[in-house]
């Protein structure tokens, strides 16, 4: 009988069952979905993305035996594979860029007349 020491073991990647870019994209994502829907400026997401790094460095720097780093290390799941403040960072990154590219539709973007009961004057000149 084999010892239990000595039988061969599949090599197992340490990331088999986690899909850190499952969860990553997921979060841009949503980011994108919520700057959609909630019209803020770009620089409301750039302060969402700098207020979560910075949680995520605070949490990384500080010495164990403040009570805050606690605090900080359990609210961001720092000591996790994929911590939370990070998937926020991706979030608010993800509705940053959505943010920024999103164009300001105006009188003179034709989109600004799509479900309109009327056409405005000039246009109906012309037909």
């Amino acid at each position: 009988m084999p010892n239990p020491s000595q039988t061969e073991h599949p090599y197992r990647s340490p990331f088999q069952g986690f899909l850190p870019f499952f969860w990553l994209a997921l979060a841009c994502l949503g980011g994108i979905l919520l700057a959609d829907r909630v019209p803020a400026p770009g620089w409301i997401w750039l302060a969402g993305i700098g207020l979560s790094l910075l949680t995520l460095i605070l949490a990384w720097r500080l010495p164990r035996s403040l009570v805050l780093t606690y605090h900080l290390r359990k609210w961001t799941r720092f000591d996790q594979r994929l911590p939370g403040a990070l998937l926020a960072a991706v979030f608010s990154l993800g509705a940053w860029r959505y943010a920024t590219v999103r164009p300001v539709i105006t009188p003179e973007h034709a989109a600004y007349y799509n479900d309109r009961p009327g056409l405005p004057e000039k246009i109906r000149y012309i037909l």
